[in-house]
């Protein structure tokens, strides 16, 4: 016997307590391979789940069960159970709901008991995804309810998942674990190793099933890792001249299809009514912004400084990569947001992350946003702190001769009218550019046949025409009067003197409706 496993048989105090057992179900012929108990010490050999598996003597010590069990400590969880062959695994554990209910019907304010409850759990989750499993409850969502230290341990263990590296941020307790309900159907949609058995204690699930993720299968990568595998398959091509630089998603698939992940989007997105009742010429503005912008990971490996500043009037966030003094490069960032929403929270990660590749600082602009404040109010916001920074750049040690400006969607609209006004901007990168509001136009015809989707997803479609014939909403929110939508300031694709354009970046997603447009 491994000498990390106890034999069952020496649990004391195997009272009836578990009447709703099926008993034929723990004298099968294969037992249970292994039976995980998270739990505590209930005497010096024996780690068990808070009670409610403390009495399983009297059912598991037959003859016909070889019942085995690791003993897991609060502040560690044995990795071996993740790394064995076999495809699928059960971890046998308390309800989660239940284990916490007892726990805080017992400890009441005790928040260093809680504490423990939620360092526990979190190990779990954390093992699990280094391991690329997934965690499936096969009962209600977990810390649910009106108990006061529920919510606290709820909210303490969303806190340590957007603080932590290894989980992507923009996920919380209830999209890291996969609620089942019906397990049997869930086992038709797996291979499931029918030798594992599952059991039920009365209406209290007693399991999880962890589901081992297939090698292809990188749902759960880190996004470290994915844009690891994405940089690794890069490839160059050629269209029209210009080279391009393609990163396929990390999946072997043959020919042009969806990203898998986006059923994240689909899964956890928020609702349309967010109940936000801030609404401008009939447009729900408040609903729109408050469905902007998705939680992100900090990916840097380096201390970045954040500090708040106004610049020329202009709320702006300055990030410096600690230890960096003078003849920095500097790179002034626009988020995005339709012109109307969008916020230095969101872009915060990535401004860091530019902030690190460059060895310089990023300057993030807080600009003017419509309805309230209409074009061309944000993009002279833009105008003012780029303005400032060519006249003061000593004062934030930036050199002047490597001035840099990035924008996002609409953003990258401001971004690029900007550095085509200002000689001193030396390179601009535009992610996903609105750099029109026209269609159709002399430099070409939008047509949705500019996408490939030889498998007719009509996820695809709907996702690229979102944003088709948004004019109208433009004229109500942004500008809130007609204007020549081929202005150079609204459409800078309109710009007369493009072929003087700073060294440029675009990046796009392949079935973004930007991508057709730029």
């Amino acid at each position: 016997m491994d000498k990390n496993l106890k034999d069952f048989n020496g649990i004391k105090g195997t009272e009836d307590n578990l009447t709703g057992i099926a008993k034929a179900n723990f004298n099968t012929e294969h037992g249970i391979r292994n039976l995980v108990l998270w739990g505590k010490e209930v005497d010096e050999n024996s780690y068990l789940s808070l009670g409610i598996l403390k009495r399983l003597h009297k059912y598991y010590g037959t003859d016909n069960s070889e019942i085995k069990f690791k003993k897991v400590l609060s502040d560690r969880f044995d990795e071996e159970v993740f790394s064995k062959n076999n495809s699928n695994l059960v971890l046998v554990v308390n309800s989660i709901n239940d284990l916490i209910r007892l726990e805080c019907n017992k400890l009441k304010e005790d928040e260093d008991n809680l504490n423990l409850i939620i360092k526990r759990f979190v190990r779990l989750i954390e093992i699990a995804h280094k391991n690329r499993a997934r965690i499936i409850f096969t009962t209600i969502p977990p810390f649910s309810g009106e108990n006061k230290n529920l919510e606290y341990v709820r909210n303490e263990i969303n806190s340590w998942i957007r603080k932590s590296t290894f989980l992507d941020g923009y996920l919380d307790l209830d999209k890291i674990v996969e609620k089942r309900l019906d397990v049997s159907k869930y086992k038709k949609e797996i291979n499931y190793d029918k030798e594992l058995e599952e059991y039920m204690v009365e209406n209290i699930s007693l399991y999880y099933i962890v589901e081992r993720l297939k090698p292809f299968e990188l749902d759960h990568m880190s996004q470290s890792d994915l844009i690891k595998a994405m940089n690794e398959n890069a490839r160059f091509i050629n269209e029209d001249g210009v080279n391009i630089l393609v990163k396929p998603i990390p999946d072997p698939v043959e020919g042009t299809r969806i990203d898998r992940r986006i059923k994240y989007f689909d899964e956890y997105k928020r609702p349309e009514k967010s109940g936000n009742p801030y609404v401008f010429n009939g447009e729900a503005v408040g609903d729109m912004r408050d469905n902007m912008g998705l939680l992100n990971l900090n990916l840097c490996k380096s201390n970045i400084l954040m500090s708040k500043e106004n610049i020329n009037g202009v709320n702006c966030r300055v990030y410096k990569k600690e230890g960096l003094k003078e003849n920095l490069p500097c790179i002034v960032y626009i988020h995005g947001g339709a012109f109307i929403g969008g916020s230095l929270d969101v872009s915060e990660n990535p401004c860091k992350l530019i902030a690190e590749g460059i060895n310089g600082i990023v300057i993030s602009v807080d600009y003017s946003l419509a309805p309230e404040k209409p074009y061309p109010l944000g993009l002279n916001d833009c105008r003012k702190v780029v303005e400032y920074i060519e006249e003061n750049n000593f004062f934030y040690g930036i050199d002047k001769n490597k001035i840099g400006i990035v924008g996002e969607s609409a953003g990258a609209n401001l971004a690029t009218i900007v550095a085509n006004e200002n000689s001193n901007i030396k390179f601009q990168g535009l992610v996903y550019p609105v750099v029109t509001f026209v269609e159709k136009n002399p430099f070409f015809n939008w047509d949705i046949d500019l996408y490939e989707n030889p498998y007719k997803e009509e996820k695809i479609y709907n996702f690229i025409n979102s944003l088709r014939n948004c004019e109208e909403l433009v004229q109500k929110l942004y500008t809130q009067r007609e204007l020549d939508p081929r202005r150079e300031d609204l459409s800078p694709i309109f710009n007369k003197n493009l072929s003087k354009a700073k060294k440029t970046l675009i990046a796009v997603s392949e079935y973004d409706y930007l991508r057709g447009i730029c």
